[in-house]
């Protein structure tokens, strides 16, 4: 990921990605590269995962929110993806509209 995506809710400067990568120890590329396809090969072996096709972004996202950390981000993608596996119909789409929540209220 060499750059944030642009959304109409949010707005980075050129610089935000490398100064996230900086204070998290990411900044290296190449031990960047080594720890996503780290992530990447420990995912593909886990055979309690149903889904195993991550976008490198999607990874790289989930170590800086580890703070650089493999083993936390190891942990985080374990436990929704153990969610996922356990209790899919609270990661389905969800309509708000036609939701009993709004029948009880």
């Amino acid at each position: 990921m060499d750059s944030i995506p642009e959304t109409s809710l949010l707005q980075f400067s050129s610089d935000t990605l490398q100064y996230i990568r900086k204070q998290r120890g990411l900044d290296n590329v190449e031990n960047l590269k080594d720890s996503l396809n780290n992530l990447h090969e420990w995912i593909q072996k886990q055979e309690h995962f149903k889904k195993k096709d991550y976008p490198k972004e999607y990874l790289e996202r989930f170590i800086i929110r580890s703070n650089g950390s493999i083993e936390i981000a190891k942990k985080k993608i374990d436990i929704l993806c153990t969610f996922k596996t356990k209790l899919p119909k609270y990661f389905e789409p969800f309509d708000m509209d036609n939701s009993y929540i709004l029948k009880i209220m």
